[in-house]
């Protein structure tokens, strides 16, 4: 089972988010360990569920008549010693508006 909760609040810049918005992340998700290769024998899956991991990141916005564009970067908080260490990462959105009305 994988599971992930998160908070996302925003906050616009300018007038009704004019100069776009900024957005902040705190998350917690369960990761994977995998054993990997190795030659000692094992019964059942090498992979595990570990966690929960928690991520934090902080990201910007805008819109434009109808294009819709952000950017986040984010980081899990982890380190050599976890059971996982995953490093940090960007997630890139595009998003488009178009009529569904039917006059």
């Amino acid at each position: 089972m994988v599971y992930s909760f998160g908070l996302y609040p925003s906050v616009n810049v300018g007038r009704d988010g004019r100069y776009g918005h900024v957005v902040g992340m705190v998350s917690a998700t369960n990761g994977f360990k995998n054993d990997g290769f190795t030659d000692v024998a094992s019964s059942g899956s090498t992979v595990s569920s570990v966690g929960p991991i928690v991520i934090a990141g902080a990201g910007y916005g805008i819109r434009y008549e109808w294009l819709h564009a952000s950017a986040l970067l984010y980081m899990p908080i982890t380190s050599s010693s976890s059971p996982v260490d995953y490093g940090p990462g960007l997630q890139l959105t595009l998003g488009f508006d178009f009529d569904t009305r039917q006059d």
